[in-house]
């Protein structure tokens, strides 16, 4: 969420890369500082995933909150969405009227498929196995990073659909 509030922050625009942009490098940080804290802190991974995440998103609604008042920015259909308008929000491929919704989140499902199979040997040893991945050449930090990047890019795509509670739950689930 702070990701988002920064893309649209710094080029106040609703567009799709700058937000994404946004939540990258935001994502990206929030695994840093997850990794920093569980590391450094001596804090269980959850916990200190827990604290980060709360945190960055409380940051996230106050930074929504403020802006909301100077701009065309309703702070409750980003937190809540709105999935019923998403029908009207179309645009014409072929002679057709696809939802611009469902489009940005049926690429994000295919590059995300791509991204697992490609990395599917990668992924499993990174994630059960980190010394052996290691061992093995293979950069676990690197996967670690590019699979939060992912996640950063589901999530927002999501946000567009759905609205930021509603993919807390599924992060959370």
């Amino acid at each position: 969420l702070p990701g988002l509030a920064l893309g649209f922050i710094f080029t106040q625009s609703r567009a799709l890369v700058p937000l994404l942009l946004g939540a990258l490098v935001v994502g990206v940080l929030t695994a840093f500082l997850t990794q920093t804290l569980h590391r450094f802190a001596r804090v269980p991974e959850d916990a200190a995933m827990g604290v980060v995440f709360t945190s960055l998103f409380a940051l996230g609604v106050l930074m929504i909150h403020r802006v909301a008042h100077s701009v065309d920015l309703d702070p409750g259909c980003v937190l809540y969405g709105q999935i019923e308008y998403a029908a009207h929000d179309t645009l014409e491929i072929a002679g057709y009227d696809i939802s611009r919704p469902a489009l940005n989140m049926g690429v994000i499902c295919v590059l995300t498929i791509v991204f697992v199979i490609v990395l599917w040997k990668e992924l499993k040893i990174v994630s059960f196995d980190p010394q052996l991945a290691m061992a093995q050449g293979i950069n676990p930090n690197l996967i670690h990073y590019m699979l939060m990047g992912m996640v950063a890019g589901v999530t927002v795509t999501a946000f567009e659909a759905v609205g930021s509670i509603l993919v807390v739950a599924m992060l959370i689930a």
